[in-house]
């Protein structure tokens, strides 16, 4: 669900999205700070480690489901990664979400398009976990 994948904090969406649409760019640059540390000491944020998006090669990496939000900060890099991913061979779908916040997931009692995403999240999840 909207994945953090490039801790620059460099994609588009950052800042079109990063005020007013719960998750803001401000509390973004503080979880960033506890992560890595406001110098930076803890980890680099280019670092594959810490930014997915920075993988050189994804495939071989597990079959993924990435979830979206239009008006949601950390969008372009969960787009990116998606993305990337399907480029690497890696079985992916990825369900983008007009209209939608970050965190609105979790919100499936207020938003049909929510529940819906909810559901279709759970089908991917038993489709995947009935072929181990």
């Amino acid at each position: 669900m909207y994945p953090g994948t490039d801790l620059t904090m460099s994609q588009p969406s950052i800042t079109e999205n990063g005020d007013g649409y719960f998750l803001t760019r401000e509390s973004m640059q503080w979880f960033l700070d506890c992560y890595l540390g406001p110098d930076r000491s803890h980890g680099d944020p280019t670092s594959p480690e810490v930014s997915p998006l920075y993988v050189d090669d994804l495939a071989g990496v597990a079959p993924a489901h990435v979830i979206t939000a239009e008006y949601d900060p950390l969008r372009d890099e969960g787009d990116a990664y998606a993305a990337a991913l399907d480029k690497a061979g890696v079985p992916i779908t990825h369900d983008t979400n007009p209209g939608m916040i970050h965190g609105f997931f979790g919100m499936s009692g207020l938003i049909p398009a929510a529940e819906a995403c909810v559901q279709q999240a759970a089908q991917q999840l038993g489709e995947a976990l009935a072929r181990r």
